[in-house]
């Protein structure tokens, strides 16, 4: 007698999507040819489980299965494995089946499911004297091996390597993951800055302030004041919203669906990585860095890729792209983690880049599926993220928060200066650092604040957390920066117009932005633009322009 370790495999896969798919517990009989069998099969389905698992062998004075699940807390559902039926003394072995038919309502009650083991022979006892506990199961498994041990031996341990990572063992791989590849600041587009270093993410990271519309009336309400009472002007005040000036990580814990809006470079992408970092390195982490008393998995997708895969397969829902998604980043099927995370409410979702859709046709489809995503799994947090420009075309609305990114104030500037030195300064060390370190740090940063600040020109570029990273590392190469404004402005330009937008995809994949037929690039984007800059700085100083005189 051979093993048909295909059959097992297949049979292992329908118990373990069985299992997945019930909601209210389900009865699972499996036939082994012997107890040894029984035993070892019963460490691999406990292995396979994605629920907790109990064991629970029959008792000869109290042989009640429905008896031990009521013992068992209700919540989280438990994946029982009955075993030891047929060892029991044949009086005994009568008297568990005879249970088990009577007592089949109180099985389904429990809310859990159970693996019943038994021999072949057994299941004629099953049919005939447990016909209503029979007709209830939800499905019967055989798994017959000859007596080699050898030959036994192999086929479990085949059955072993066809399973899929337990769920735990993908939230480590994943979490891991996602701190390797968000725990460095990424540098990648300032390819033309020499020397990069690799700065910690969580060590310099300003936490970003954003502005948001509160439109709570005003008082006195504008519909008590008479019309002639305050000018128009005043009048139009009153019906006016207030700005209000707010921490993002505030917003965070205040809206579980939020929108963040910003300008190019004012850390959107980055507040979304600091977000899953946080996430990721545990509760501690989420509750020192966010203010947040919980536990989610991030999950941070450029809606990009989504965009290009629906492309190619119109009826791709985000559930199924997901998988697919991380698999291309190397990783294994997350699938069941992710949707056991999205079911339970334990995700944190991070969704990047609405606007860089490519048609506003297309941005308005995604947002349809991020708001039916949310709508489908509403015990989760969202954060979107999209540039200013690009998203009133397909905007989220609903219960989702809309803010937009503050620009660095000065005491945002003073405080990254001071980090960024510390960090920059102690790059590759471990533990505290030594205080003449600390010093040089302190003396380095103060350079480096008294070199934006005292002109006003540069200090406008630093109120963008993108391009002040660019000044802090032209400072740290040695350039002063008042004397070299050309030469940091055409850092600027190419950081935004090329190696930039290449480099800070999520998914490692280039964006690549088209105007007609001709990429824009560098030298596009400048050719494009330079006369447009020229004339303004000749005749609008101020920065600002008429749509028809542009």
């Amino acid at each position: 007698m051979n093993v048909d370790i295909q059959q097992w495999v297949e049979q292992l896969t329908r118990i373990r999507t069985e299992l997945r798919a019930t909601e209210r517990g389900c009865l699972l009989i499996v036939a082994t040819s012997d107890a040894d069998l029984e035993r070892d099969l019963a460490q691999v389905l406990a292995e396979a489980a994605d629920g907790r698992v109990e064991r629970y062998t029959f008792d000869p004075t109290y042989p009640s299965l429905a008896a031990y699940l009521g013992t068992l807390p209700s919540d989280p559902p438990r994946v029982v494995l009955a075993l030891g039926l047929d060892d029991l003394p044949a009086e005994s072995r009568l008297r568990a089946l005879d249970y088990l038919n009577m007592e089949r309502e109180a099985l389904r009650r429990a809310g859990h499911s159970a693996l019943l083991f038994i021999r072949p022979d057994t299941m004629q006892y099953l049919i005939h004297r447990a016909g209503d506990l029979w007709a209830w199961r939800s499905g019967v498994y055989e798994f017959l091996a000859p007596p080699d041990e050898v030959l036994r031996r192999e086929a479990l341990a085949r059955l072993r390597l066809s399973l899929p990572a337990p769920l735990e063992t993908l939230r480590r791989r994943y979490l891991d993951y996602i701190a390797a590849a968000y725990r460095w600041l990424d540098l990648r587009g300032l390819m033309q800055v020499r020397n990069l270093v690799r700065v910690p993410l969580a060590r310099i990271y300003v936490p970003l302030a954003a502005t948001v519309e509160e439109r709570e009336p005003p008082f006195p309400p504008p519909e008590m004041v008479e019309e002639r009472a305050l000018p128009p002007e005043a009048m139009r005040r009153l019906r006016e919203p207030v700005t209000r000036r707010v921490e993002l990580a505030q917003a965070l814990r205040e809206h579980p669906r939020l929108v963040v809006l910003g300008d190019p470079g004012s850390g959107k992408s980055t507040f979304l990585k600091y977000l899953a970092l946080a996430f990721a390195e545990g509760p501690e982490a989420t509750r020192e860095r966010l203010g947040l008393d919980e536990v989610r998995l991030p999950i941070l997708i450029p809606l990009n890729e989504y965009a290009l895969a629906l492309r190619e397969e119109p009826d791709l829902s985000p559930t199924d792209f997901l998988p697919r998604y991380f698999r291309r980043l190397g990783l294994p099927d997350l699938g069941p983690l992710l949707s056991r995370v999205l079911e339970r409410g334990q995700a944190a979702l991070l969704l990047d880049g609405l606007d860089e859709v490519a048609s506003p046709e297309e941005r308005r489809a995604l947002a349809v599926m991020v708001r039916q995503l949310a709508a489908a799994y509403p015990r989760n947090r969202f954060v979107v993220t999209s540039r200013i420009a690009g998203y009133g075309a397909a905007p989220l609305g609903g219960d989702f928060a809309t803010l937009t990114i503050a620009p660095f104030e000065q005491e945002d500037i003073r405080r990254f200066a001071h980090r960024w030195s510390l960090a920059y300064e102690t790059a590759g060390r471990e533990g505290e650092p030594p205080p003449p370190i600390v010093q040089r740090a302190e003396e380095r940063a103060e350079d480096l604040i008294r070199a934006i600040t005292g002109h006003p020109a540069i200090e406008r570029l630093a109120t963008n957390p993108l391009l002040l990273t660019i000044l802090a590392l032209i400072h740290y190469q040695g350039t002063r920066l008042p004397g070299q404004r050309v030469e940091l402005y055409r850092l600027c330009v190419e950081a935004l117009a090329e190696t930039w937008n290449l480099a800070r995809s999520l998914s490692g994949r280039p964006i690549d932005l088209w105007l007609g037929e001709r990429r824009l690039d560098e030298q596009r984007v400048v050719g494009l633009l330079a006369p447009v800059a020229f004339w303004m700085h000749e005749q609008r100083a101020g920065g600002l322009v008429e749509r028809g005189e542009l």
